[in-house]
C-alpha cells in the first residue's frame, strides 16, 4: 500500500483530516476495492434506489 501524503502547508486546519494517515489509507482501500469490482452499480437515476439498498444491506455483509 502506498504511503499517505503529508499535509501541505497551504491546507486549512478544517481540511487537514483528509490528509490524515487514516483517511488516506481508507481512500487507497476504496480505490483498490473499485479496481477489484467491489461496488454496486445502479441502473436508475432515482437516488431513493441507493437509500433503499443501503437500508437493505445486512450487517453481516459489511466488513
Amino acid at each position: 500500500m502506498a504511503e499517505p501524503r503529508r499535509v501541505p502547508a497551504f491546507i486549512s486546519a478544517d481540511q487537514a483530516y483528509y490528509w490524515s494517515r487514516e483517511w488516506q489509507q481508507d481512500v487507497l482501500a476504496s480505490m483498490q476495492a473499485l479496481r477489484e469490482g467491489e461496488f454496486q452499480d445502479f441502473d436508475s437515476d432515482d437516488p431513493n434506489d441507493v437509500a433503499r439498498w443501503l437500508l437493505s444491506v445486512d450487517e453481516d455483509d459489511c466488513v
